[in-house]
């Protein structure tokens, strides 16, 4: 590679490029996770920014080499981007031009959107019969956003608006990335506000991803540059100092590859390249970055620097000139995050010229407090900056040698001053609190620390770690998470659990015997045997947050007290990192045996054992869209349209899906049912669901389920007891796939059982129903249809009392057609015939049955049977019973039918007796009846007295309707709504009113004026008296006189208090008066 090195890398020049080689980081891999995991969401457009010589032309070259298939420098595609694959790439370098003309030119289409896009959408419907997916990559996209912000923005930027939202669409196999240097924002310049407006519309239409290297791959970089285009002659590194760097924690070299980097990087010395890459990637603007600085001539840049026997090394010191001079403005605006440190730094450095005596004091003390200034600024948080790194590091790279008394003289003058609680120097802040002391005493005070475990659990981060083997074999994702205990974690709880698929358990001050007794479980043991580090750094957490709180307005002590518990927090998780794969700290256990985990890939292949041996029976699945525990916005729509097909169009092939396109729903039924040969085609137009799967890794799943169906023929089981079966060992499935197995299974099988929610049955497994089905588990369950034997036979015995055929299999839509007739019965009952109690024993038992059925299996062949004092045993020993059993309930039909016809009766006999005319015919009756109130003063009637009055004489030919109208007019119902206890008040009502209606009959016979006098009818009836009856009728003039009368007797009557008294008092009078 250092033969063919370039600082930059062109995706268009280099993209055939033999020698092309790449090394994936950390950054890298993100950035590749992100572009996946967005792009089946639907968002498809990307903008990466990074600063120049970070490596994003050379990503975009690996991703493409990594699509093609050329080299795999990430994660396989494993179903991602639609499933395709195959792909086609675009590449286009910026210029200062129109985008939109640039694009054009590449499809050949004339330079206008509309045209363009014409090409578009015909490319794209190659694309999908092909199952192929375009890249179009846009490096150094900034030029062309300079070009469309002074040129013409309003054609430019809402073109690349209309591009990004014809690209973010989940059905396109379309991806667009850009590259940036800096912020979108920091193109639109000289724009008008409203064209700011729309640049942030534009802006919002990319994902923004930043591409930050880590120093390593940048020094990395720099150091093949240097080796290629400047003369500097090799020197190695001084290696007890490199050792010494890393024991002080100043710069953590990983690897062997690393430690010959250091060699490669002169002139620089590996602490000075370190701090200068990462203050340029902290404080670099634009271009200003490690490749800038290494090609241009700027002062005291490395092209000036001449290396000496003395000063061989561009050190600390040579890094703290380069920065004040050239980055002198960025570094002393109050925006930058570093500003009172760079400050106090400079002033540090004035203070020195008047603290020594001479010019080569001065000199030397310079170069030691740029030395502590840098590295407490830009270098690690971690590192321990003390003499013996300060002495090592002068030494060979400052050219300065017995720096102690010179150390002891700026402390003195209170220029710097050591840490001891961190041991390092840094630069002098003033404060009046002794710092040291107090955290001193607030670690005496704190003492020791009985559960290491427990105090140290808030303050490490560990990341969840996935089981790569695993998850690649069988498409499902199996990710542990560390826990760190003072007990054993010994049981892992798979329903409480929701991402994780076990547990690495990291435990202190344990015997191994302990675990022995553990096993079939997720969980590998990690036991430290030295913990003295551990309690150390937690410890000085502690003090550090006791110290703390101790201090109310000092902001120099609160913050280097802050900086000391976030520097041991760091320390603290890197100790734990670095420690795990020590053979002599940490002793590793699975399954109560010791096991090798020396490495993190030893630790990952341990992790797809257990992951293989826990959940040995998960079916291989590849569909990352679906098989995750949280499933996107699209999934949930593509789940609405695969329900769709299942349950209109399950009998064709494909279930009715594109067999030209790859929508999700169609991704998902591929991997679901036509790859595991679950779903197959029968002819060009039929198709049908096998018996059994066809793919191995199925069997065990489909048998499982099946299982559970046979569980649920004793007796209901809830739905969410299929769903933890599946969640526990051996499947684990995850929920995304778990809901579209369970809805898929269940209506597969869907003539085995019964569903039920809340408790009522569900006839039909529609659309609607399976929707909410898994949102709404815990409402339903299922009862597996268990028919042979007497219950086939009494099963067709109800089909004959409904006229269907009988049937050697008892299925749900069986069940269902030999049921309907019974509830269709029930529910076409008259309301009064479905309440009544005045039926026979067994009629209101068959009746209250199938009116309270729920589960139809229970209530055909236990509850029914039970209304008439039997059970199957009985019906199976005896055909009598039988027999005598299907007789009785076609009895009980025939009365419920004729209740309804009895009531009517009993109500006409009720009304036909009151005339004289019992037993008579309707029509004589009725006549009768009209006759003898043809003569009322109908107009003077009340109006209830003149609804009853109306439906005499109305002339429905109809018996029963006019019956049922007499009985609204009398209680207010129809005869066929009324209660038992209304049929007694029907009754009672029948004979007030008509009497009340013959007592009108006799007034209306008196000679009255109706307009001027007012006619009563009076009747007294009593046991020692003759009755008295007399008709009544007041002039107007009478009327007035009674209302003059009427205020004194009501004035006398009042002193009697009980009504009944007044009452007897006014019958008396009024019996005396007549």
């Amino acid at each position: 590679m250092a033969n063919s090195f370039s600082p930059s890398v062109n995706i268009v020049r280099d993209q055939e490029k033999d020698s092309f080689s790449y090394l994936p980081t950390n950054n890298s891999r993100r950035i590749y996770d992100l572009i996946c995991s967005n792009f089946e969401s639907g968002l498809h457009s990307f903008t990466i920014i990074g600063s120049y010589g970070t490596g994003k032309s050379a990503f975009i070259i690996a991703l493409e080499k990594h699509l093609s298939g050329q080299d795999q420098y990430f994660e396989p595609l494993n179903g991602h981007f639609n499933g395709c694959n195959k792909f086609e790439f675009l590449n286009i370098v910026g210029e200062k031009d129109s985008f939109l003309d640039a694009l054009a030119n590449e499809f050949g289409a004339k330079a206008s959107s509309k045209d363009l896009f014409k090409v578009l959408k015909q490319k794209q419907k190659a694309l999908e019969a092909d199952q192929a997916c375009l890249v179009i990559v846009v490096d150094e996209f900034g030029k062309f956003l300079e070009h469309a912000a002074s040129v013409d923005p309003d054609r430019e930027l809402y073109f690349i608006q209309q591009l990004a939202e014809f690209v973010n669409d989940e059905q396109k196999n379309i991806l667009l990335i850009t590259t940036l240097h800096q912020n979108f924002d920091a193109y639109a310049v000289g724009l008008t506000e409203a064209q700011r407006k729309e640049w942030e519309k534009v802006k919002g239409r990319l994902k923004e991803l930043a591409f930050n290297e880590p120093v390593e791959q940048l020094l990395y970089l720099a150091s093949e540059y240097i080796n290629q285009y400047f003369s500097f002659k090799s020197k190695s590194f001084d290696r007890k100092l490199l050792e010494l760097i890393k024991e002080k924690r100043a710069f953590a070299l990983k690897n062997k590859l690393e430690e010959e980097l250091v060699d490669h990087l002169f002139p620089f010395d590996i602490l000075s390249a370190m701090v200068l890459t990462v203050a340029l990637q902290r404080y670099g603007q634009n271009e200003r970055s490690l490749f800038s600085f290494l090609q241009a001539e700027e002062h005291h840049g490395l092209k000036s620097f001449t290396p000496s026997a003395k000063t061989p090394y561009y050190s600390l010191a040579q890094v703290y000139d380069y920065l004040q001079y050239n980055f002198y403005q960025i570094l002393n605006s109050r925006y930058n995050p570093d500003f009172s440190r760079w400050v106090r730094l400079r002033d540090a450095i004035d203070r020195v010229e008047t603290s020594f005596a001479n010019a080569a004091q001065v000199d030397r003390a310079v170069k030691i407090v740029k030395t502590i200034g840098l590295l407490n600024i830009l270098g690690t948080n971690a590192a321990v900056i003390d003499l013996a790194l300060l002495s090592a590091y002068s030494k060979a790279c400052l050219g300065e040698d017995n720096i102690e008394p010179i150390v002891d003289q700026l402390e003195k003058q209170k220029i710097i001053r050591y840490q001891s609680f961190r041991n390092r120097y840094k630069i002098f802040e003033g404060t009046d609190v002794d710092i040291d002391r107090l955290f001193k005493e607030a670690r005496e005070e704190i003492g020791s620390l009985e559960n290491v475990a427990f105090e140290a659990r808030p303050f490490i981060h560990y990341d969840y770690v996935p089981a790569k083997a695993a998850t690649y074999i069988t498409g499902t994702p199996r990710i542990f998470r560390f826990e760190v205990t003072k007990e054993p974690v010994l049981e892992f709880d798979y329903l409480e659990e929701q991402e994780t698929d076990g547990i690495i358990n990291l435990l202190f001050d344990i015997e191994p015997d302990e675990l022995f007794a553990v096993s079939n479980q997720p969980i590998l043991y990690g036991i430290f045997q030295n913990t003295e580090e551990v309690t150390r750094r937690v410890l000085d957490i502690k003090a550090a947050e006791k110290a703390l709180s101790s201090i109310n307005d000092d902001p120099v002590a609160k913050r280097e007290l802050l900086e000391l518990k976030n520097s041991q927090i760091e320390q603290l998780n890197e100790l734990l990192g670095e420690e795990l794969f020590l053979k002599k700290n940490v002793l590793w256990y699975y399954e109560g045996e010791e096991v090798n985990v020396t490495s993190k890939r030893r630790l990952n292949v341990m992790l797809s054992k257990i992951a293989d041996d826990i959940y040995s029976n998960t079916p291989t699945f590849r569909n990352e869209h679906t098989n995750k525990v949280t499933v996107s916005s699209p999934i949930h729509n593509a789940k609405r349209q695969f329900i769709e097909a299942l349950t209109k169009d399950w009998n064709k092939p494909y279930m009715g899906l594109p067999v030209d396109r790859f929508p999700a729903e169609k991704a998902i039924y591929m991997s679901l049912l036509h790859d595991t040969g679950i779903h197959t085609q029968q002819s060009a137009v039929t198709a049908s669901f096998s018996d059994s799967p066809e793919a191995p890794s199925f069997e065990a799943l489909w048998k499982a389920s099946e299982g559970f169906l046979e569980m649920a023929k004793g007796n209901r089981r809830k739905l969410k007891e299929f769903y933890e079966l599946l969640r526990r060992p051996p499947f684990r499935l995850k929920d995304g796939f778990l809901e579209f197995w369970m809805i898929t299974f269940l209506f597969i099988k869907r003539e085995d059982f019964a569903l039920f929610k809340d408790g009522r049955y569900i006839p039909n497994l529609s659309r609607e129903v399976l929707e909410l089905l898994m949102r709404e588990i815990l409402r339903h369950e299922i009862k597996t249809f268990n028919i042979e034997g007497v219950k086939l036979d009494l099963f067709n015995r109800y089909r004959a009392l409904t006229q269907q055929d009988e049937e050697d299999k008892v299925t749900a839509s069986g069940f269902q057609q030999t049921a309907k007739p019974f509830l269709v019965f029930y529910a076409q009952l008259p309301k009064y015939t479905q309440q009544t109690r005045n039926l026979s024993h067994d009629a209101l038992g068959f009746r209250d049955t199938i009116k309270d059925a729920k589960e139809l299996e229970k209530t055909f062949f236990e509850d029914l049977p039970a209304c008439f004092g039997l059970n199957l045993n009985k019906l199976s020993e005896s055909e009598d019973d039988l027999r005598v059993f299907v007789e009785r309930v076609q009895s009980c039909i025939a009365e419920l039918r004729s209740a309804y016809e009895d009531l009517i009766g009993r109500f006409e006999e009720q009304l036909s007796a009151f005339f004289g005319e019992k037993g008579a015919d309707f029509e004589v009756y009725r006549k009768k009846m009209q006759k003898r109130y043809k003569g009322i003063k109908s107009h003077l009637l009340l109006p209830r007295q003149r609804a009853l009055y109306n439906r005499i004489f109305s002339e429905l030919p109809d018996r029963a309707a006019w019956l049922n109208s007499i009985a609204q007019a009398l209680v207010g119902k129809q005869l066929s709504d009324i209660s038992d206890e209304e049929e007694r008040l029907l009754y009672d009502r029948l004979q007030s009113s008509f009497a009340e209606l013959d007592n009108l009959l006799e007034l209306s016979a008196t000679d009255f004026d109706e307009e001027n006098e007012e006619a009563y009818q009076i009747e007294i009836t009593g046991f020692n008296s003759e009755p008295v009856k007399r008709n009544i009728i007041l002039s107007k003039r009478q009327q007035k006189e009674l209302k003059e009368v009427e205020t004194g007797i009501k004035k006398a009557l009042s002193q009697a208090k009980d009504k009944q008294l007044r009452q007897a008092i006014l019958i008396k009078l009024l019996k005396e008066s007549l």
